[in-house]
């Protein structure tokens, strides 16, 4: 949704990196399925989560659907990357949504142009599609409410991350440890974002939890708490079964993460 978890290129392998292309391209492909134009607004947030649910399970063996006479190492067709299709799809509606209800009159052309793809999405994956609606909407009024707690409103937005990994489609005994690592990852990038947004905030009179707390002197209070939801996921990825789709999330965390701190002057 937001774009910002991001790999540090310089810290990958070759192979590594093309494997990550690869990823991208599949979940790409796979988003076209429901709606052409969703894949204008695929974000490298939903690219870790397609990682992420598929670390573990990658063996090599795919076939590409457009290339059925010939081995191919993208995953079009794979179940969990058709999930993490539908998830991004689903996210990039009901985001819009709510910009159209606040007043951004000018997204509804990008909401239309998803709606067919959204529909098809929410009917395979009804599930996926309440918990998200109901996370954003309870999230948006405690927004509306101009709540302070960076806690509470951090666990609406990733509590829905995890909640999504805990339902994926597939007997994977790494779920819960999926879950609680998207969940950190996904609690940084609400704060995060919030971080980097506080000017434009403060200027435009947008909702910002971090201005509401005192500004600037809130910074580095919320500066420890990303560094903290990177520390953990840390810890979590080590749990799992390393493959070179691990190698990409461990990069992600340690390095790309922080990078993306740095660059905004926050680490």
């Amino acid at each position: 949704m937001f774009g910002l978890v991001k790999i540090a290129e310089n810290e990958l392998r070759v192979k590594e990196w093309r494997l990550y292309k690869t990823y991208y391209c599949s979940l790409c492909r796979q988003i076209a399925n429901y709606s052409q134009f969703s894949r204008l607004m695929l974000s490298y947030d939903m690219v870790f989560f397609a990682l992420l649910l598929e670390t573990h399970f990658n063996d090599g063996n795919e076939h590409c659907i457009s290339k059925k006479m010939r081995r191919c190492k993208k995953k079009c067709g794979d179940e969990r990357i058709d999930y993490a299709a539908a998830a991004s799809i689903i996210l990039q509606f009901q985001k819009l949504k709510n910009d159209v209800i606040d007043g951004e009159k000018r997204k509804r052309f990008a909401m239309y142009a998803i709606d067919s793809g959204y529909r098809k999405a929410a009917k395979k994956y009804p599930d996926m599609d309440n918990t998200i609606d109901e996370a954003l909407k309870q999230l948006y009024v405690l927004e509306g409410n101009k709540c302070t707690d960076y806690a509470v409103l951090q666990d609406y937005f990733a509590g829905m991350f995890h909640s999504i990994v805990s339902a994926a489609p597939a007997n994977d005994e790494l779920l819960d440890i999926k879950g609680k690592l998207v969940y950190h990852v996904a609690a940084w990038i609400y704060l995060f974002d919030m971080l980097i947004d506080m000017e434009k905030d403060e200027k435009s009179g947008d909702f910002n939890a971090i201005l509401l707390n005192g500004g600037k002197d809130a910074q580095d209070a919320v500066c420890e708490i990303l560094a903290t939801h990177i520390n953990d996921a840390e810890q979590l990825s080590r749990f799992l079964p390393y493959s070179d789709e691990v190698a990409i999330i461990q990069n992600i965390i340690s390095f790309g993460l922080p990078s993306q701190m740095k660059e905004h002057n926050t680490f």
